[in-house]
């Protein structure tokens, strides 16, 4: 009995962050604490080493919650920093003007709504979105953005989700010429 409170709060912590893997891709998936918990995947397609990090970063508009997001993405980067492709998705709990995403885009990442839509889909709150603090950020070469759209509704989540198609070309290595 005394063990069933920590299975509750174990699941409650982790539920919001359920990344589903393709049963073909050989995916290790681990999990990290940089001030708030982190889902890791990495793992091989079409010849390229890709990590995804699924991320709730500290929520509140305090000062003390933007200090720690902004701690907490700087982890995340250091993680990220050295791979092929990168892709970040999740709850960062800032817009467009604030740190994280600034952060973000001056090393080098995209949102993929931005990039494919030219602006940031809504999503809080999920029944009449009127900001944006949901994204899915990638960092790499040959990547497509095919299609990029919202999911969910205000019955299921608090946030509408975001969801993308991307197509992470194989890269042919040149050979050298003897």
């Amino acid at each position: 009995m005394l063990l069933c409170p920590f299975l509750v709060v174990g699941s409650w912590f982790f539920l919001g962050m359920v990344t589903i893997v393709n049963q073909n891709i050989k995916t290790t998936v681990r999990s990290k604490y940089v001030g708030r918990a982190l889902q890791i995947s990495e793992f091989v397609l079409n010849e390229r080493e890709i990590i995804f990090i699924n991320t709730h970063l500290s929520p509140g508009q305090s000062e003390s919650s933007k200090k720690k997001r902004k701690s907490e993405i700087k982890k995340i980067y250091k993680i990220v920093k050295e791979k092929e492709i990168s892709i970040l998705a999740g709850d960062f709990n800032e817009t467009p003007d604030e740190f994280v995403y600034k952060f973000l885009k001056a090393k080098g990442f995209t949102s993929v709504c931005h990039s494919k839509k030219g602006f940031e889909l809504n999503t809080f709150p999920s029944k009449y979105p009127t900001k944006c603090i949901d994204y899915i950020w990638i960092k790499g070469d040959s990547i497509d953005i095919q299609e990029v759209n919202h999911f969910g509704n205000e019955k299921d989540t608090k946030h509408k989700g975001n969801k993308v198609i991307l197509n992470i070309k194989k890269i042919e290595k040149l050979k050298k010429n003897k």
